[in-house]
């Protein structure tokens, strides 16, 4: 410590306090240091032998000077030779320093933007892309604007960001994080049930909203973030969704369908319950032995008039005929309501259907693709020797 930190800043506070007579000293070493020079120009204009006396006495007398000077100008100007040696050095640490701190910048805008962001994302479909679809949502992105118009300008994207936000919160009471948009008053977060809550090991965001929604009633609001609450009303904004009118509309009614289709599927379910507990049960009767079954009569097989190869043909079983296609018209209105909801399900045709959102915060299983082949023609196989007579 004393002998890296302490004697050079005595060595600097002793330089500064000498500073006006080293500068002298700097002046008188630089004008002996010119002089020099000057004789070892006119030598060389003369052009004089490297071995003659005039020469080497004016060169040495030139790299005492230098030395001198130099010297002195080292104990002036000590930072300027600091920074000239150590130039890298500095440079290096400066640009570490500035990657580290670009890096918290952009790491904590990033994380900031994903907390509000949801955890999957669905692409729209090309579809979808069209200029039809484009103008129906840019329609009602400028109608939003007009009904929200403010006075002044906001070009700053962290001040719209934050504005969505609490816009948002307005739109959605009880959401946000200090979200008080409730009908009733605001009630302050108490610190007491807010730290008992945190102490179980929950995040600090749901236990504020679950306070604010029971009023402070740590009980209440302990049992609600038990039950996961938060995440039943944070389940439906999981995925975030194209956002055109149409694609909207086709949404609810295909949960509207799946609503009714479970409805029904319900009341059937409990139909044929109560159906099976009213039914009155059959008195056992005696076990008597199976009738033996007439013989069928003998057909003619080349009797092609007669009717008994049709007769005889149709067994007591009555079995469908596979190619009778008026027959399976008839049978449709008898199957069960079930397959009807399965065949709906479970249609390969929809068209209309939008393909299902891909999840890109799991693993992606791919396959390799198969090794290109090429033409080999050793191995095709060779067409047959002609004959004799050059016919093939």
């Amino acid at each position: 410590m004393d002998f890296n930190i302490m004697n050079p800043l005595r060595c600097h506070v002793v330089n500064n306090r000498n500073m006006k007579s080293y500068l002298d000293k700097r002046r008188r070493r630089l004008l002996e240091y010119n002089i020099a020079k000057r004789e070892m120009d006119d030598c060389i204009k003369k052009h004089l032998h490297q071995t003659d006396r005039k020469y080497l006495a004016a060169q040495s007398q030139l790299d005492s000077a230098k030395l001198a000077f130099h010297e002195v100008d080292k104990h002036i100007f000590e930072w300027l030779y600091i920074l000239e040696e150590y130039k890298g050095d500095i440079l290096d640490s400066c640009l570490q320093t500035l990657k580290y701190l670009q890096y918290e910048f952009f790491a904590t805008s990033a994380h900031s933007i994903s907390g509000v962001l949801p955890a999957r994302m669905e692409f729209r479909p090309m579809v979808e892309m069209t200029p039809e679809h484009l103008e129906a949502q840019v329609e009602m992105a400028l109608q939003e604007a007009e009904e929200n118009q403010e006075d002044d300008v906001v070009t700053d994207f962290s001040a719209r960001l934050i504005e969505k936000l609490a816009k948002d919160n307005k739109n959605k009471p009880g959401e946000g994080l200090d979200s008080a948009a409730d009908d009733g008053p605001s009630v302050p977060v108490d610190p007491l049930s807010l730290s008992s809550l945190l102490s179980q090991g929950f995040d600090e965001g749901p236990a504020r909203q679950a306070l604010r929604k029971f009023k402070n009633d740590t009980q209440a609001a302990l049992d609600f973030l038990i039950g996961g609450g938060a995440a039943e009303e944070e389940a439906e904004e999981a995925v975030r969704m194209p956002t055109t009118v149409r694609r909207v509309q086709r949404l609810k009614e295909r949960r509207r369908a799946q609503q009714a289709r479970r409805k029904d599927e319900e009341d059937r379910r409990k139909e044929t319950e109560v159906s099976r507990r009213e039914a009155p049960t059959s008195p056992a009767s005696p076990a008597s032995p199976p009738k033996k079954s007439d013989p069928a009569p003998a057909v003619d097989l080349l009797d092609f008039n007669s009717d008994s190869h049709n007769k005889a043909a149709a067994s007591p079983a009555k079995g469908a005929d596979l190619l009778d296609f008026g027959s399976a018209s008839e049978a449709a209105p008898a199957a069960p309501a079930a397959s009807r909801g399965g065949g709906d399900l479970l249609d390969l045709a929809g068209f209309d259907e939008p393909p299902p959102p891909t999840d890109f915060s799991k693993q992606v299983e791919t396959v390799p693709l198969p090794e290109q082949l090429t033409l080999d023609l050793s191995k095709c196989e060779k067409g047959p020797l002609p004959g004799p007579g050059g016919y093939n």
